[in-house]
């Protein structure tokens, strides 16, 4: 599964590129138009929301997903790195801030920005979370086992289709990237929770 993982990621990477050469740039959508303080709210507003949904959904009807998936979770953080609170911070903060930007970037500007050229709008908002939720099963199982894997698809599908959502209303990232990293936070504190013994001990 970590191979597959990898994969994934450096098809990830290879496909902008390919995208560019083969039909260039002009259909990549305008950056960072619109009133920033208004979407960046929409996006904290949306972030808490969808986090609180997915917190519910995890600790309440998952709890026993989330239980029986503690060790490999455990494990694979210690395989990170991640051996103490300073560490586990440091690579929420990382995933939080930079890797959605990144994820944003891909999965809304590129792939739904593209999409949307080429396919009906509703087709491309469907396509994208699809594919964004796919991608996460596959991470997700190789992260903490295949139940892991599937519940995070679930949430992620809901919360990409949302975000594409945003991102074709205003135009701009900034509010589906702050709207990601709440989310991504929410996870971090789920599996600190396993990682501390709050979950599965």
């Amino acid at each position: 599964m970590p191979v597959a993982c990898a994969g994934i990621k450096l098809g990830l990477l290879a496909f902008p590129i390919f995208v560019a050469w083969r039909w260039g740039l002009a259909g990549f959508p305008s950056p960072f138009t619109g009133h920033r303080a208004r979407v960046a709210l929409e996006g904290a507003i949306s972030g808490t929301l969808l986090s609180a949904a997915l917190l519910w959904l995890i600790l309440v009807p998952g709890a026993g997903v989330m239980k029986a998936s503690a060790p490999q979770v455990i494990a694979t953080a210690r395989n990170f790195g991640v051996n103490d609170f300073q560490s586990f911070i440091l690579l929420a903060g990382i995933m939080s801030i930079f890797h959605a930007g990144y994820e944003e970037f891909y999965w809304r500007k590129f792939i739904f920005g593209q999409g949307r050229l080429r396919m009906p709008i509703w087709v491309a908002h469907l396509v994208t979370a699809l594919a964004f939720s796919a991608n996460h099963v596959v991470s997700g199982w190789a992260y903490g086992g295949w139940r892991v894997g599937l519940v995070t698809g679930l949430v992620v599908a809901v919360a990409g289709l949302s975000w594409s959502l945003q991102y074709r209303r205003h135009g701009m990232i900034l509010g589906v990237w702050i709207s990601h990293g709440i989310c991504d936070l929410a996870l971090f504190y789920v599996e600190w929770l396993m990682i501390s013994g709050r979950i599965g001990a």
